[in-house]
């Protein structure tokens, strides 16, 4: 299919067409144009945006069910690469000369990116996790670190910066001998670096200051039990903090995906969002410390670039907002309330694994045919 510059709302689709391009037929506008470029040859160009997309989810027989196509769903989520008056149906044939696998079409049924459900992996992430876990643990070439240095400086979104008097909550909770008495000072503090144990922004020795943006997430981070004693202290910053916001997210309405910047910054976002469900998962006291070794090393590495601080959402609490500090002394801690725990909610999903494992081994010792057990929801 040959394409002209003026079927692209997209400046860099545009300008490579310009560039690239000889006199010709346009085959979607059908105008005698001065510049057109056989599709085929601005793959490059688009591979990255047709990497973020992935996969369909559903066959294009299936559209009755609810599916879009790549186009309608690139068109929902506001990127501009086509002009208006190109139609889907025009902008899905241009599509399917990007795919970078066979039998994928843009008329299948897709989803977006960048929907807030979606989960995303980055395989460097997982990568770097392997290696720290179980192959060297100080010394590891990855550029996870260095795509984080240059983060902010990508998106202003993940800089986050914090005027002094700025509020946050820490909660302990009361000891069993003393359940009635509020927590003393000393435990509402930072432990000193010689009671400091490991957690996910600092090794053992190390002391870290958690802290929570409400009272409700503070109190919901200590996982206290029904008719226990809390105690919550309000911190209050000291000095300006400059902040490192795991929870930034990237707009991308009226954006041209292919603009390199563009690429560079979804990058951001999944490493991001990959940190973040890392940091946010609560930390577990028969959970070896090797395991919090990449979250530390990222701590770190952000508190060498001047970073005061990461921000977080809270695995505890739904729309929960925690806080890791590098430096306790940026905040002044003092006793706020204590508090008796009346109710806790509870929500839960069946896990379904064990039964169909128990279904596969009864099936062979039976000799009966087995299906298989990889994907439970299946």
């Amino acid at each position: 299919m040959v394409i002209c510059s003026e079927c692209f709302a997209s400046q860099t689709a545009k300008f490579f067409v310009q560039l690239r391009g000889a006199p010709g037929t346009c085959e979607l506008c059908a105008r005698q144009v001065f510049r057109s470029l056989n599709v085929g040859e601005m793959r490059e160009l688009f591979e990255p945006v047709m990497r973020m997309y992935g996969r369909p989810f559903m066959p294009s027989g299936l559209l009755g069910l609810g599916g879009k196509s790549l186009a309608e769903v690139m068109e929902s989520d506001g990127l501009k690469i086509f002009e208006d008056r190109v139609p889907i149906k025009g902008r899905n044939f241009v599509l399917n000369e990007m795919m970078l696998e066979p039998n994928i079409y843009a008329e299948d049924g897709w989803l977006s990116p960048f929907d807030p459900n979606m989960t995303y992996r980055d395989l460097r992430w997982e990568e770097f996790t392997r290696d720290v876990i179980h192959r060297r643990r100080y010394t590891y070439a990855s550029s996870i670190l260095s795509t984080l240095e240059k983060a902010a400086d990508a998106n202003l979104n993940f800089r986050l910066v914090m005027d002094p008097g700025r509020k946050f909550y820490r909660a302990q909770n009361h000891k069993q001998e003393d359940r009635f008495m509020p927590v003393p000072k000393e435990r509402l503090t930072a432990p000193p670096p010689h009671l400091a144990r490991a957690g996910r922004a600092n090794p053992s020795g190390i002391s870290v200051l958690y802290a929570a943006e409400d009272i409700v997430t503070a109190i919901s981070e200590v996982r206290p039990f029904m008719g226990g004693y809390v105690s919550v202290a309000l911190c209050t910053a000291r000095n300006p903090l400059f902040m490192f916001d795991l929870t930034a997210k990237i707009g991308v309405s009226g954006r041209d995906p292919c603009e390199p910047s563009f690429k560079t910054e979804v990058e951001l976002a999944i490493l991001t969002a990959e940190l973040d469900r890392a940091y946010a998962q609560p930390v577990a006291p028969f959970t070896p410390e090797r395991d919090y070794a990449p979250t530390q090393i990222v701590a770190e590495n952000l508190s060498k670039a001047g970073y005061s601080g990461i921000k977080y959402r809270s695995e505890l609490r739904p729309g929960g907002i925690n806080y890791a500090f590098f430096d306790p002394r940026d905040l002044g801690v003092e006793f706020h309330e204590s508090f008796k725990v009346t109710g806790l909610d509870v929500s839960f999903e069946v896990n379904v694994l064990p039964k169909r494992l128990k279904e596969e081994l009864d099936r062979a010792n039976t000799g009966a045919p087995t299906t298989s057990a990889q994907n439970p929801k299946s």
